[in-house]
């Protein structure tokens, strides 16, 4: 999963939060952190701004991918349109 180096998560609704409870994300990132590959970029787009959701995710990296780290207190619409600004040559693709 972290193969190309970036992992990208985020709440599919602007009104939707990521639950504390959500252990499939540990279990999703653990397996995904598990190899050799070093993580370039670990994104997570959701709309809590207060600062909790953030903090939960940080808890989990170590200190290389938390450096790596960057929280958008936005939903993932707004993650797909960021995402697609920061690898431009994605812009045409009809997917």
């Amino acid at each position: 999963m972290i193969q190309a180096g970036r992992f990208f998560f985020g709440s599919a609704q602007e009104t939707e939060n990521i639950p504390e409870t959500d252990f499939f994300f540990h279990n999703l990132y653990a397996l995904g952190a598990a190899g050799e590959k070093i993580l370039r970029r670990f994104a997570v787009f959701n709309p809590d701004d207060s600062g909790a959701t953030e903090k939960r995710f940080k808890a989990l990296l170590g200190p290389g991918a938390r450096d790596r780290f960057k929280y958008y207190p936005r939903g993932f619409e707004f993650g797909i349109l960021e995402i697609q600004q920061w690898y431009p040559e994605t812009q045409n693709l009809n997917i």
